[in-house]
């Protein structure tokens, strides 16, 4: 059965329902595509500034940016259910010495469409692959070459549910951890330590943002129209801001410094971490003195109905992505690391970029699933 939403009414306020306490900053922008994220066409993403939380490292939302266009998904593309990676690459690490250029014909051979190319702030290389061929024997080929360290598919991560209690006197984790002993010791951390939240993005600034998208299916349940420009207020989460409180942001899903929140994952993770506590509003957090620097990695329905992502990539965050979050992060001056995600698949590139960051003096925090395994 197929339900039929119109852009004016039920799906403008559900848009309005999820998108509660978003962000904003003045900027009418074009985009470079996301590693591991496909464009489809031309669309378009303009967000108006209003009372913008103070954000540190350069950023400043006063003056537009020059970036390429937002992609908007195909009316025709066809929609995977949760797929586990990107259909059309795979990721490489070639050892020290490798020239892979030299071998070009042999990984031609493979199924490899285009030479390596490698992301900012990363390791390793992205290899486009010909049209049905299959990343993960791709991969398990390409890992059993003596010139390349490891291989994988991009693979797709979620983020993983996080209980949503309001009050201090519910937080039962806060009081296993006695967290208030923790807090005579060391109260709320500091304003020296940066804690980059890799995930859905956050709600840091108040202010307008118009999407302009184009009709499209989504598993074949939900057909909206041709939305038009969709202009969608957001309000900054109260109890995050303060001066110079976010640090180097950025969305590697729009590419661009404005980690819009489409989903609240992002926001409600670094409430966690990091609300303003002892204020009368709201929960306690873990650190709530420490800076934060939001870096979106995951996209969802909302992105994909904007235009962001490809419609047969929906949803989740690649493995490129993650890991290229994971460097930037360090290389801005984080030193604690939050990744409340995951999956079923092993990644060696997530392995690595963990360790460098762990090699480099920071802290990574990883979620251990919501499935009671063991390891």
């Amino acid at each position: 059965m197929r339900r039929t939403r119109r852009s004016e009414g039920a799906p403008l306020l559900r848009v309005l329902a999820v998108l509660a306490a978003l962000s904003g900053a003045l900027m009418i922008g074009t985009r470079e595509v996301g590693h591991g994220q496909t464009p489809a066409s031309n669309g378009r993403r303009v967000v108006e500034a209003g009372g913008v939380t103070a954000v540190d490292a350069g950023f400043d939302p006063s003056v537009p940016g020059s970036r390429r266009t937002p992609a908007i998904a195909r009316a025709d593309a066809p929609a995977a259910v949760n797929p586990r990676y990107l259909s059309g690459e795979v990721i490489v690490k070639f050892a020290p010495g490798a020239a892979p250029e030299r071998s070009a014909g042999q990984l031609r051979a493979l199924g490899v469409r285009e030479a390596a190319r490698r992301p900012d702030h990363a390791g390793f290389d992205l290899l486009e692959l010909d049209p049905g061929a299959d990343p993960e024997a791709v991969a398990q080929a390409l890992a059993a070459r003596p010139d390349v360290e490891y291989a994988q598919p991009s693979y797709l991560r979620r983020p993983l549910f996080v209980p949503n209690d309001p009050y201090f006197n519910q937080q039962w984790n806060l009081a296993i951890l006695n967290m208030t002993q923790a807090w005579d010791i060391n109260p709320g951390a500091g304003d020296t330590v940066i804690a980059a939240v890799i995930d859905t993005g956050v709600a840091l600034f108040d202010g307008h943002i118009e999407f302009e998208a184009s009709a499209f299916t989504i598993d074949d349940v939900l057909e909206y129209p041709a939305l038009g420009e969709v202009r969608i207020p957001f309000a900054a989460a109260p109890d995050l801001a303060g001066p110079d409180r976010f640090v180097a942001p950025y969305d590697f899903i729009w590419a661009d410094d404005i980690p819009v929140d489409l989903e609240g994952h992002g926001t409600h993770v670094t409430g966690t971490i990091g609300q303003l506590t002892d204020n009368g509003i709201g929960a306690a957090s873990m650190a709530f003195n420490v800076r934060i620097m939001p870096l979106k990695v995951i996209a969802n329905e909302w992105d994909l109905i904007f235009g962001a992502i490809d419609n047969d990539e929906c949803c989740g965050g690649s493995d490129a992505d993650i890991a290229d979050a994971i460097r930037y992060a360090v290389d801005n001056g984080a030193r604690v690391i939050n990744l409340s995600l995951g999956g079923e698949d092993e990644s060696p590139l997530i392995d690595d970029a963990i360790r460098q960051a762990v090699d480099r003096g920071a802290f990574v925090a990883v979620a251990a699933g919501n499935e009671f395994e063991d390891g």
